[in-house]
């Protein structure tokens, strides 16, 4: 695997240089992370006089108003094809590149990676076994974002970049610290501060946030009484020991941990999601939150203050990211039937009750 943000560059440049065309792609149902780590990385490409397209299908877009509205305000200079644009023009010489992702099956190109003829992933969530070489991964799981990521990789470039370019790249690092809350550490905040010093609009970003007077009533909508209940789990832990005849023994020691899970029966946005998710934690050692983005899709969005890997436990619905945020998308299946799969993550339970 790749490891220092030079060997990125290194292994990066001469795959572009290799290959006919450059395809961006994030995960399914593209967020402002995906979104501005995608902007960031095309730059590269351009910076070596090769082209390059970012996939996102307009689907994609219908519930979530931010990343439309960013793309529309701050993006028009760049080239967004959908994944039926893609497959026409592959030359057999293309390159993809995955971004805030390293799970195939959270892409839209999921059992169709060898229409490529080499793949690149850069990411900052926990690896997920896939079929993609681990000498074309490069994952730092301390950053904050994918967005936090590329912006370093054009610093160390020396990849000159608009006011536009800045203030989408942070806010995919706004988005996944949570308003620079979370997630975060002192590479993120030298990141945001470049990415200021570069045009970065801190304020346009947080009017985004805060100007859609509906998507906050929406999130405390999420996470109502009425749609959220607590659960109470317990997990057996075991440890050696040695006994008084110096004999060694496993010893299990059971420990309890809250779960709020808010399942909404309202088509929603992934950001509304996300944000229902970190509301709820507040509440509980892992909240989960729930509802439809689209008629076939389902989106899962789990926080977890640290007691249990949501990222790992996320892997078992297809899902993935780190130890304390982790998302997944479930297809074909209605609200209940999710929620059932959500709770098998869990070891048995123990209570349930409603929020109250």
């Amino acid at each position: 695997m790749v490891k220092t943000i030079k060997n990125l560059k290194l292994a990066l440049e001469p795959k572009i240089l290799n290959a006919n065309n450059t395809f961006i792609v994030a995960h399914k149902c593209i967020d402002l992370d995906g979104l501005g780590s995608a902007i960031g990385l095309s730059l590269i490409p351009k910076s070596l006089k090769r082209h390059s397209y970012i996939i996102v299908n307009e689907e994609d877009l219908i519930n979530d108003t931010l990343v439309r509205k960013i793309m529309d305000e701050k993006c028009s200079n760049f080239r967004f094809i959908d994944k039926k644009k893609c497959l026409s023009l592959l030359s057999g010489n293309d390159l993809l590149l995955m971004t805030d992702v390293n799970n195939p099956a959270r892409t839209m190109f999921d059992g169709q990676l060898d229409k490529f003829s080499d793949i690149f992933v850069i990411d900052h969530h926990d690896l997920y076994p896939s079929e993609i070489s681990e000498d074309d991964i490069y994952i730092n799981t301390s950053a904050s974002s994918a967005s936090e990521i590329v912006s370093n990789l054009l610093r160390i470039s020396q990849i000159k970049y608009d006011a536009d370019v800045a203030t989408v790249l942070l806010a995919g690092i706004n988005l996944d610290t949570n308003n620079y809350t979370k997630n975060r550490n002192s590479s993120t905040l030298r990141s945001i501060a470049n990415l200021m010093d570069n045009g970065g609009d801190d304020a346009y970003i947080t009017s985004l946030f805060i100007g859609d007077f509906s998507e906050n009533i929406r999130r405390y909508e999420v996470a109502s009484r009425q749609n959220t209940e607590f659960r109470t789990f317990k997990r057996e832990t075991i440890v050696p020991v040695e006994d008084d005849e110096n004999e060694d023994r496993d010893k299990s020691f059971y420990t309890t941990f809250s779960v709020a899970i808010a399942t909404d029966p309202k088509i929603r946005g992934k950001v509304v999601l996300a944000q229902a998710a970190d509301y709820l934690l507040d509440f509980a050692d892992v909240s989960i939150a729930l509802a439809n983005i689209s008629d076939k899709t389902i989106s899962v969005h789990g926080r977890s203050k640290g007691q249990i890997n949501i990222g790992e436990l996320f892997t078992t619905i297809g899902g993935g990211g780190s130890a304390r945020a982790s998302a997944a998308e479930i297809e074909d299946c209605n609200l209940e039937e999710a929620k059932m799969k959500i709770l098998q993550m869990f070891p048995p339970l123990s209570t349930a009750k409603k929020f109250i």
